[in-house]
């Protein structure tokens, strides 16, 4: 998948993306080692990204799926360490969209998730 979006004059190829965050009428983009500021609230950016990749997980959240190791009972971790609060109702359809995506173990009340990204 080598969608892009573009930011001002930053060009960022979607599998980039770590995840993004609402910040009211904007949103903040995360990458591995930097952040962008997009002018367009988290509802347009979500319309904007693959939803193959892309997983709501909290009303100011927005995570792609393949840096998602891990998720307990209230947050998913991404391959950089990073925690993500994960809203209860939307925890069952994450965990359906990472089962059709990949492999799935259980151990005691986490959630691995292996992806080959």
């Amino acid at each position: 998948m080598g969608g892009r979006i573009s930011i001002g004059l930053k060009v960022i190829n979607f599998k980039d993306v770590l995840y993004c965050k609402a910040e009211g009428n904007y949103t903040r983009i995360f990458i591995e080692k930097n952040t962008f500021i997009e002018a367009h609230n988290l509802k347009v950016m979500e319309s904007r990204l693959p939803a193959e990749l892309f997983f709501r997980i909290h009303k100011s959240l927005l995570v792609n799926i393949l840096y998602i190791i891990s998720i307990n009972s209230n947050y998913v971790v991404l391959k950089t360490g990073i925690e993500l609060k994960v809203a209860r109702r939307k925890k069952q359809e994450l965990l359906k969209l990472l089962s059709k995506n990949r492999l799935i173990v259980k151990s005691n009340l986490r959630i691995f998730a292996y992806s080959d990204h």
